[in-house]
């Protein structure tokens, strides 16, 4: 999983021996598809940044909620 902050592709058992965090710039991530969650920090990332035009407009917690789902679970 790439690291939000540095970009270092850090695998499952580096992040286990770190606490959860980066190896290289020691940034702690959020979420982890391999212990709980089915999306990684970048995806959350790139959500927040697609959602608020790289922090030109507002959104409330109810609207993101819905464009999270929607990229998320894409109709097929």
């Amino acid at each position: 999983m790439k690291c939000v902050k540095c970009q270092t592709d850090n695998k499952l058992k580096e992040r286990k021996e770190n606490n959860g965090k980066c190896s290289s710039c020691k940034h702690e991530f959020t979420f982890d598809p391999k212990l709980s969650d089915s999306f990684t920090d970048p995806f959350f990332a790139k959500t927040i940044s697609a959602i608020s035009v790289n922090d030109s407009l507002y959104f409330t917690p109810r609207q993101f909620y819905y464009f999270f789902n929607a990229r998320k679970y894409p109709a097929k």
